[in-house]
């Protein structure tokens, strides 16, 4: 005998609130069902067996079996009066087997699938309220007006949809963790149309005061998904797609890891499309200190760079290396500075020692005339011993085929030999540098350092950008206020 069952969760609702207001609550409640023997209605009394699960299939009991002989069944129709107790107080969700079999005879048969129920049961939760001031013996929530389990608003409160459009949610009255799903543009959108610094559409605040956490998490798993957008789209003024603070004394203000061991990828990547922009701009702001705009630092072990501009890098100071002193490497850096010149250098250096003729081949590498031009050279006669004569060097033969020759007037003689060329790889040749260029664009009319010309700050390359300005404007330094629960 093939057996199925349909719930009909209307009906049940529909009965039980009708119980619940004409009758005092208890944790009985209704349940009606159709029941089919193959394709046609069952009739006749039938032996029943109600049982609780907590899952779908398999799981486990919650509850008693809850027997009921003899019910009627009519047209297919049935109904009965169930109760499971106080199974329904925790919430979370219950799933209804039935076992059946027509009266007198033998074997239960396991109807499939189980019925998720309705919230009708659920209602039992509240079965013990009598006051809202604590939240477990209320009966109903009309003398609410001072219950904090209601954030401290009365029934009425609740009752007007209009008091439901603004105000801050208790995150104590959601469950944790809260999640929310669909298939829109936006499943969460806020919208704040104050003018007042500090204010937000939507505020993340994790307010442990320990451990790895986070006021706002994005995660995307789309190949081209970002985590976190954020976008301004205002077409002036300083505004920013995303601004990011920490008030830590080792804190980081934006940190960005990639996990990926492979492939071309990036911690923090930045661009700019304007002509005036940059991609990435560091500012440190400290009037005293050892502070650094941008920092880069790379594993010693690797052979990578620190800091790598795939174009020109300038600077308006010095360039100098910077080491702990070798005598004092606690307290002390040493720095020596690069030479400057109007145009791309190239040098090349070493020592030779003439033959028995007094002459020497100095071979440079063999890509040096691929990479220079217009080449000077130095030569210095090495005479530790103070020979009572004097040695004269000279270039005997151009640098032809990346190597040159020397003589001195005396054989065996030590020479320290310099050779400078102008730079002249591809990218320099089309490059063509200059030692005088223009200033173009917001850059015209201001100075990197005004101070040294007698100008005031504002001269300054940069000052409308956030380098002259760490806050927003008008934005307080100090923590954001918790939000208030109304």
């Amino acid at each position: 005998m093939r057996r199925s069952i349909l719930f009909f969760g209307g009906a049940a609702v529909l009965l039980l609130l009708h119980i619940q207001f004409v009758h005092s609550q208890t944790t009985e409640f209704s349940y009606q069902g159709s029941l089919k023997n193959g394709s046609a209605p069952a009739t006749g009394n039938h032996d029943f067996e109600f049982v609780l699960f907590d899952a779908l299939s398999a799981g486990n009991q919650v509850g008693p079996v809850v027997p009921i002989n003899g019910v009627p069944v009519t047209d297919g129709t049935f109904s009965v009066k169930l109760n499971f107790g106080n199974q329904f107080i925790s919430g979370a969700s219950r799933f209804l087997e039935i076992r059946v079999r027509p009266s007198g005879q033998a074997g239960m048969t396991i109807l499939a699938p189980r019925q998720l129920l309705n919230s009708a049961p659920y209602s039992i939760k509240s079965l013990n309220a009598d006051t809202a001031a604590n939240a477990t013996n209320a009966t109903n929530a009309s003398n609410a007006t001072n219950a904090t389990q209601l954030s401290g608003q009365p029934a009425s409160f609740f009752q007007n949809a209009s008091n439901l459009t603004s105000g801050t949610l208790n995150a104590a009255r959601f469950p944790l963790p809260l999640t929310l799903s669909g298939t829109g543009s936006n499943i969460i959108g806020g919208e704040n149309a104050s003018t007042t610094n500090g204010s937000s559409a939507i505020l993340g605040s994790s307010s442990a005061g320990t451990g790895s956490t986070y006021g706002v998490y994005g995660e995307s798993f789309s190949t081209e998904g970002a985590g976190v957008y954020g976008y301004a789209p205002a077409a002036s003024g300083s505004n920013y797609g995303g601004y990011f603070r920490s008030n830590s004394t080792s804190g980081r203000g934006v940190y960005g890891v990639v996990n990926s061991v492979s492939g071309t990828n990036y911690g923090v990547y930045g661009l700019s499309t304007s002509t005036s922009g940059r991609g990435v701009f560091g500012w440190a702001g400290a009037t005293s200190g050892t502070i650094y705009g941008v920092y880069g630092q790379a594993n010693p072990l690797a052979g990578g760079y620190a800091v790598y501009a795939l174009g020109d890098m300038g600077a308006s100071g010095t360039k100098p290396f910077r080491i702990d002193h070798p005598f004092d490497p606690e307290n002390k850096y040493l720095l020596h500075y690069a030479s400057e010149s109007p145009m791309p250098q190239n040098f090349y250096l070493g020592n030779v020692v003439t033959d028995a003729e007094g002459y020497a081949w100095i071979e440079l590498p063999n890509y040096f005339a691929h990479v220079n031009v217009n080449f000077k050279y130095q030569l210095t006669v090495v005479d530790d011993p103070d020979s009572a004569g004097f040695v004269i060097a000279k270039v005997s033969k151009k640098i032809l085929g990346n190597r040159f020759q020397i003589r001195t007037s005396a054989p065996n003689v030590e020479v320290s030999w310099e050779v400078k060329a102008d730079r002249n790889d591809l990218y320099v040749r089309n490059k063509k540098p200059k030692d005088v260029i223009e200033k173009q664009g917001v850059e015209k009319g201001t100075y990197q350092h005004p101070e040294l010309y007698g100008q005031p700050p504002e001269k300054v390359i940069n000052y409308d950008g956030a380098a002259k300005r760490p806050e927003p404007v008008g934005q307080s330094p100090s923590p954001r206020s918790k939000p208030i629960v109304p």
